[in-house]
C-alpha cells in the first residue's frame, strides 16, 4: 500500500499512462467502496481524484484526458493484494510530440503521508526512459529527451527504508516523526547491542548482510513469496530473539549464522518495497542492485550512528554501564514482542 506506478509512453501527440496503485489507497482517495468485481465504474472518479486534476503538459502545452479505462489485477481471495490498473490517454495540442520540456505535478500526493512513493517511469518517441520516485514532498518532474536511467534514486530510497535518510524522519513541512522503516533500525540497534566489540559488530553485520540479499534477490524475482503479513511479524521476533539470545547466552559463538538467518526474513520485507513499485522486467536487476547497495550504505550509517549513541550513554554512565545496556536491550524486547504479537494476531 506504499507505493505506486505511473508509466508514461509519449507517443507522437499524446502520452499513453499506466497507473498502479492499490485497491485500498484508491479506496481512501474516492472516499468509497470499489465493486471489485466490476471496477470500471470507478474509472472516470479515479481519474479525477488522481491524475487528471494533475497539471502534464509538453513543450509547454497542457494536455487533456481522455476517457480513462479501469481494470484490476493481482485479484486474490483475501483481497489484501489486489491492485487497479488505471489507463488512458492525454492528448497534447502539438503536431509531433519532443521530450525535450515534458513536466507534470501530481497533486494528489499531498494527501499521502511522507512514507507513500510513486514510481515514474517515462518512455519518448525514442525509446529513451527516466526513472523518478515521487511522494509528498516531491510531486513534480520535468526532464529532458536525453535523460538517463536514475538508479542513484533507488540507491536512496534503499538509504531510506534503513531510516538513513532525513527524510524519513522529516516531512516537507519540517515537522518530525518515526520513520516507515523503524523495525530495522530497532534491528541495527539490537545487533549494536548483542556484539561485545567492534569485530564483531562487523561480523554480525555480515551474517545480515548476506542473509538479507539472498531472500531480496529470489523475492523480487518471485522465486520465492511468502505473506507480508507473516514477514512484518517475523521481523519484529528476530528482533526480540536476537536480544534475548544477547541477555542469556553470554558466549553465543554462532553470531554469523544466527544473523545470516535473522537476515533472511529482513530481506523478504525489504523486497515488498521493489515488488509494490511493479517494475518492468528490464528494470528488476539494475533496480534491485541499486537498492540493496543503499540498504547497505544506510545500514553502516545507522551501525555507526547507534554505537556512536551508546558509547555516549556508556560514558555518561560509566559506572553503570551494564545497567545501561541491560535497559536499553529490555525496552527493545518489550517493543519488539508487543509488535510480533499485534501483527501476527
Amino acid at each position: 500500500m506504499d507505493a505506486a506506478n505511473l508509466n508514461i509512453e509519449i507517443q507522437e501527440n499524446r502520452a499513453v499512462v499506466r497507473f498502479k496503485i492499490h485497491v485500498l489507497v484508491a479506496e481512501e482517495l474516492l472516499k468509497t467502496k470499489i465493486d471489485r468485481t466490476q471496477p470500471a465504474g470507478q474509472a472516470d472518479s479515479l481519474l479525477k481524484a488522481t491524475l487528471e486534476g494533475s497539471q502534464i503538459s509538453v513543450n509547454n502545452e497542457k494536455c487533456e484526458w481522455r476517457k480513462p479505462e479501469l481494470a484490476i489485477e493481482n485479484v486474490k481471495q483475501s483481497g489484501d493484494e489486489d491492485y487497479l490498473d488505471l489507463s488512458s490517454v492525454a492528448v497534447c495540442d502539438l503536431p509531433r510530440v519532443k521530450t525535450d520540456a515534458f513536466d507534470i505535478n501530481l497533486d494528489f500526493l499531498k494527501s499521502r503521508s511522507n512514507k507513500f512513493k510513486l514510481f515514474l517511469l517515462l518512455a519518448n518517441s525514442n525509446g529513451e526512459k527516466s526513472e523518478f520516485i515521487l511522494d509528498s514532498g516531491k510531486t513534480q518532474v520535468s526532464v529532458n529527451a536525453g535523460a538517463n536511467h536514475q538508479q542513484f534514486l533507488f540507491v536512496k530510497l534503499g538509504m531510506a527504508h534503513i531510516g538513513a535518510d532525513i527524510g524519513e524522519w522529516r516531512d516537507h513541512s519540517g515537522e518530525w516523526h518515526w520513520p516507515g522503516g523503524l523495525d530495522h533500525i530497532l534491528f541495527i540497534c539490537a545487533l549494536v547491542l548483542a556484539s561485545a566489540s567492534l569485530l564483531q559488530v562487523v561480523k554480525n553485520a555480515t551474517g545480515f548482510t548476506i542473509g538479507h540479499t539472498l531472500t531480496l534477490g529470489l523475492a523480487t524475482f518471485q522465486i520465492i513469496h511468502v505473506h507480508s503479513h507473516w514477514v512484518e511479524a517475523f521481523i519484529a521476533l528476530s528482533i526480540a530473539l536476537l536480544i534475548l539470545i544477547s541477555l542469556t547466552m553470554k558466549n553465543f559463538k554462532h553470531g554469523l549464522l544466527l544473523n545470516t538467518i535473522l537476515g533472511t526474513v529482513h530481506g523478504l520485507g525489504f523486497s515488498s518495497v521493489i515488488h509494490d513499485l511493479k517494475l518492468p522486467p528490464e528494470l528488476l536487476f539494475p533496480t534491485l542492485l541499486s537498492f540493496n547497495v543503499g540498504v547497505e550504505i544506510g545500514q553502516i550509517i545507522m551501525i555507526l550512528i547507534v554505537s556512536l549513541v551508546l558509547w555516549l550513554l556508556q560514558k555518561a554512565f560509566k559506572k553503570h554501564t551494564k545497567q545501561v545496556r541491560m535497559l536499553l536491550s529490555i525496552l527493545i524486547l518489550l517493543i519488539s514482542t508487543y509488535w510480533f504479537f499485534e501483527r501476527a494476531f
